[in-house]
């Protein structure tokens, strides 16, 4: 069990690219943390996406997808 079990994250800057949102992504979900991930490179996104998928973390939604409801987003996607 990780300390962030059955939490949601959301991480701005969080693209594959060796900066900070990146380094908390992975932390945090090693820690078992849900993580919804943004940034401005979709690409870079996207490989964060495949990545933290192999944890089972990551949110299936498409990396440029923003949501206007966030929080029913969320709800939807997580069951919370």
């Amino acid at each position: 069990m990780g300390k962030f079990d059955g939490r949601v994250a959301i991480i701005t800057g969080g693209g594959k690219g060796g900066g900070i949102g990146y380094g908390l992504s992975t932390a945090f979900a090693k820690e078992g943390c849900n993580l919804v991930i943004t940034g401005r490179n979709t690409k870079k996104l996207d490989d964060a996406k495949e990545e933290l998928e192999e944890l089972d973390k990551a949110a299936p939604a498409g990396a440029a997808e923003q949501p206007k409801k966030k929080k029913s987003f969320l709800g939807r996607l997580f069951g919370k």
